[in-house]
């Protein structure tokens, strides 16, 4: 997909609104009941950020940044502030151990380097009898750099250890990580569990309407507005398939 690895400027997005949705099909049947069809395997969001133009250099802030992306044309990088970390609350500081990424099943030891996961966020909810709903995985194809931590758990082990990062690189245009220390000596092999945390982006573009045109509002010399700035998630099809 095209896209520049550029943030929407945040102190406009912090003011947003909007969030996952999905795509169900619901049909009323003439008994009363329903049946429901989910298109949609995992959420797409969507984001207003008009609320976050207050004043004249914001709103400038605004347009220089739509005709730099071409309206539609290119994605960017969008920070959720509802949720933009590993940990549980989508906000508090993440972790080594945060999420279980992969594990290594080759029956060894593996070469330096060869050993590839992607970064991913889990989440479920614990039902009345303790056991959880469907884990629903969101892979993070835009982690911020410099912001991953990577764990490993030795098979047979309860305890997380830390992967220094001068062992482990990190693509941050698509959020897979190399490693670097599974290797025999290094404590690694088979069993090991790799884990990761990080901050993240989402990839997103201008919506269709917002193409056509920018509505813009003067309302003083010094602050301006808009109606509405609407966002779309971009999905990767792969990754999101049709239910």
């Amino acid at each position: 997909m095209a896209l520049f690895e550029v943030t929407f400027p945040t102190d406009i997005s912090y003011a947003s609104s909007g969030g996952p949705g999905f795509s169900t099909t619901i049909v009323g049947l003439d008994t009363g009941a329903e049946q429901r069809v989910s298109r949609w395997s995992k959420a797409r969001r969507t984001f207003n950020v008009a609320y976050g133009v207050k004043t004249y250099s914001q709103l400038q802030e605004v347009i220089k940044f739509y005709i730099s992306v071409k309206g539609a044309a290119y994605g960017f990088r969008y920070k959720d502030w509802t949720d933009f970390t590993t940990h549980v609350d989508g906000r508090s500081a993440y972790t080594f151990s945060d999420v279980a990424l992969a594990t290594n099943t080759t029956g060894g030891d593996v070469a330096s380097g060869s050993f590839t996961c992607q970064l991913a966020k889990r989440y479920a909810v614990v039902q009345t009898d303790g056991s959880t709903t469907s884990v629903v995985i969101r892979e993070l194809n835009k982690p911020v750099p410099n912001k991953v931590k990577i764990g490993k758990k030795l098979e047979g082990s309860s305890t997380i250890t830390e992967i220094s990062s001068s062992n482990f690189s990190v693509n941050t245009a698509t959020g897979v990580v190399t490693i670097n220390e599974i290797v025999a000596g290094s404590g690694g092999g088979s069993g090991t569990t790799i884990y990761g945390g990080c901050e993240f982006d989402v990839p997103v573009r201008f919506s269709k309407e917002m193409d056509s045109v920018m509505n813009l509002t003067l309302d003083t010399f010094d602050t301006g507005s808009m109606d509405s700035i609407e966002l779309v998630e971009i999905v990767d099809h792969a990754e999101h398939p049709d239910e």
